[in-house]
C-alpha cells in the first residue's frame, strides 16, 4: 500500500465544490491488475468545521 498527500493549497468551505487532478505514480513493483488483484484509490477531504468526506475508487493497472 502507498499512501501520497496532496496538498491542494485551498481551503474547501461547506457546500462547496473543488475539483483536484493529480497524477498517481504507481509503484514498480506493483502487480497487474487481475481477478486475483485489485487496485482502489482512497481519498479523502479535509472540509472546515465538517466531518472529513471520503470516497474510494477501483482502477486499472495494467
Amino acid at each position: 500500500m502507498a499512501d501520497f498527500r496532496v496538498d491542494v493549497g485551498h481551503t474547501v468551505e461547506p457546500d462547496e465544490t473543488h475539483v483536484v487532478v493529480v497524477e498517481v505514480a504507481i509503484p514498480d513493483d506493483c502487480a497487474s491488475s487481475s481477478a486475483a488483484c485489485n487496485h482502489t484509490v482512497n481519498v479523502q477531504a479535509d472540509i472546515k468545521g465538517q466531518i472529513d468526506p471520503t470516497g474510494n475508487a477501483r482502477i486499472t493497472v495494467s
